[in-house]
């Protein structure tokens, strides 16, 4: 991961401090994400990618400079995608062998890092752990249709 993903010229994974994250798990607002909340988050991330990348020979691959702009080889993009579903599938598998399975298949795969329109995250960060929480409603899985406790009386 270190060296196809991250760009790194080592095997080290950066080490985050888990105990540092500070997360409301009962925000709800559309998009929330708490790594959104440092200021500049992406695009620091986005930066060291690429300084990352400028420093081996897979920005040769993946960087075109035309008219004074970057543009990404599609060929190398959709190969580094593989390489992160790739990623995302055995990470699901090593959080089922090491905390017990934590739901179905749909309920496992449909977790999300942050929130959206209709649903809330169920990857949080508390107490310098992380936690998957899934849900599953029987009735709504059958019927295709939103239930919520403010509609039943």
């Amino acid at each position: 991961m270190s060296r196809e993903l991250l760009f790194r010229t080592d095997d080290l994974i950066p080490n985050v401090n888990l105990n540092n994250i500070v997360e409301d798990p009962c925000r709800e607002d559309a998009e929330y994400y708490f790594v959104l909340e440092k200021a500049e988050a992406m695009k620091t991330g986005r930066r060291t990618l690429l300084t990352n990348m400028k420093n081996t020979e897979a920005w040769n691959r993946f960087v075109k400079i035309e008219s004074g702009k970057i543009t990404y080889t599609e060929e190398e993009v959709k190969e580094y995608e593989s390489k992160v579903t790739e990623f995302l599938e055995l990470l699901c598998c090593l959080c089922i062998m090491t905390c017990g399975q934590s739901g179905r298949g749909t309920e496992i795969t449909s977790l999300q890092y942050k929130n959206t329109m209709s649903t809330i995250r169920g990857i949080l960060v508390e107490d310098g752990q992380i936690m998957l929480v899934t849900e599953y409603h029987k009735s709504q899985a059958v019927t295709d249709q939103v239930f919520s406790c403010k509609n039943q009386h």
